[in-house]
């Protein structure tokens, strides 16, 4: 289940259900899915340090109490986004015997087996699967149906994340002089942050009352989903426009007979009849890429997508 790889890192597979015999030396721990929770989030910005401190609040109706860490990135135009307990991780390591001080990099199954290995098996009682692109920790009900888990040639991915390890304690000397440092901080700045309180409660206020006068949305994500919205709707709104006003001065020019002109979820459609000039149709809308037909007695059936 884990081997040395090219770096001389031991690859472990980290689940609470599973017995590891490290070898003692650096190694690289891919987190079983038991050990997080993820999900992916169709964001309205492509910043990954601005997506990231949305995070506890997307996930705020979906984690149980404890002490959680995000991490995150965009995929396929999908911000995947995880959350995970540190406390957790570094006291399942200790429960295997492995040494966190030896452990160079950590990294989420989600993020390191792709749907070519999965479903997998972990042992006799579990495996690993895809669920809509979702890796994840199942019971193992047909053997005959699983891959092993093979990371013996794998090659690990950059998307790590990092476990603190625990802080070695400061002398009291130190501690004392560090105090120090931040009372004469707190000193020299105590006026200036009453003065910022008082310009953000200014601020605040400043911003309910625009966000009531205009109707706006708790949060400036909804805002900017909305947005986003609209204005795909103004531009198709526009090609629409601009369609039917090529369609009509056809009809104008050529004298031709505008039988119908409809427009479809997802196409503007027209038909002429004693269409003599093709060419001057395509000339027209030649902007759009008119898919044009002959139909029975001359007529001639336009159809443009959306």
């Amino acid at each position: 289940m884990f081997s040395k790889f090219k770096t001389d890192l031991e690859i472990l597979f980290l689940d609470p259900d599973l017995e590891l015999q490290p070898k003692g030396g650096k190694a690289a721990v891919i987190l079983s899915p038991a050990l997080y929770w993820v999900r992916g989030f169709d964001l309205p910005l492509q910043n990954e340090k601005e997506a990231k401190k949305l995070l506890p609040t997307l996930f705020e109706d979906f984690l149980p109490d404890g002490e959680f860490r995000y991490f995150g990135y965009f995929q396929n135009g999908r911000y995947i986004g995880f959350a995970f307990e540190e406390e957790k991780i570094r006291t399942l390591l200790a429960q295997k015997g492995v040494e966190l001080a030896n452990v160079e990099t950590f990294h989420f199954a989600q993020s390191e087996l792709d749907k070519e290995a999965l479903p997998a098996k972990l042992d006799d009682r579990w495996m690993l699967a895809d669920v809509e692109g979702i890796v994840v920790k199942l019971p193992l009900l047909d053997p005959a149906k699983v891959k092993p888990l093979e990371l013996t040639t794998k090659k690990l991915s950059p998307k790590t994340v990092k476990i603190e390890r625990y802080a070695t304690p400061v002398a009291t000397k130190t501690l004392y002089m560090l105090s120090a440092v931040f009372l004469l901080f707190g000193v020299l700045y105590g006026l200036q942050w009453l003065r910022i309180e008082q310009e953000v409660v200014h601020l605040q206020k400043r911003s309910d009352e625009i966000f009531k006068k205009y109707a706006l949305m708790p949060t400036m994500t909804q805002n900017k989903s909305i947005l986003k919205k609209y204005e795909t709707i103004v531009a198709k709104q526009k090609k629409i426009r601009k369609i039917i006003a090529a369609l009509l001065k056809v009809s104008h020019t050529q004298e031709n007979h505008l039988r119908s002109l409809n427009v479809r979820e997802k196409s503007v459609h027209a038909v002429f009849d004693d269409l003599q000039h093709q060419n001057d149709l395509i000339q027209h809308l030649q902007a759009f890429n008119p898919r044009i037909r002959k139909l029975k007695n001359g007529a001639v059936s336009v159809e443009v997508a959306l």
